[in-house]
């Protein structure tokens, strides 16, 4: 009865997203099975994860960067505030919506 009531409220949630995706559904369907279709569900999830550690390592890299090169600006210029992005109101909001 619990797996029931789990998959019932997965299958809400999915039908919510989909509804408010509209007409990006079509081409999310179409990714997914361009995903799944030659793969065991074992080897997309590895692909899943593989690709998510390496776009995480790609966004540490731009943030050390940036860091660096924030640095390297408020030497030059001669600026107070610490060369963190967190020294940056934008770059504190940007960061939560990735």
């Amino acid at each position: 009865m619990e797996c029931e009531d789990e998959c019932i409220h997965k299958n809400e949630l999915i039908t919510d997203i989909a509804q408010k995706a509209e007409n990006e559904i079509v081409l999310w369907k179409k990714e997914y099975e361009k995903q799944t279709g030659d793969k065991t569900l074992e080897q997309f999830r590895q692909n899943f994860d593989r690709r998510r550690k390496a776009n995480n390592t790609t966004k540490e890299n731009a943030d050390k960067k940036m860091t660096s090169a924030m640095y390297d600006y408020k030497t030059a210029f001669d600026f107070g505030a610490a060369a963190t992005l967190e020294a940056y109101p934008s770059m504190r909001q940007s960061r939560r919506d990735w």
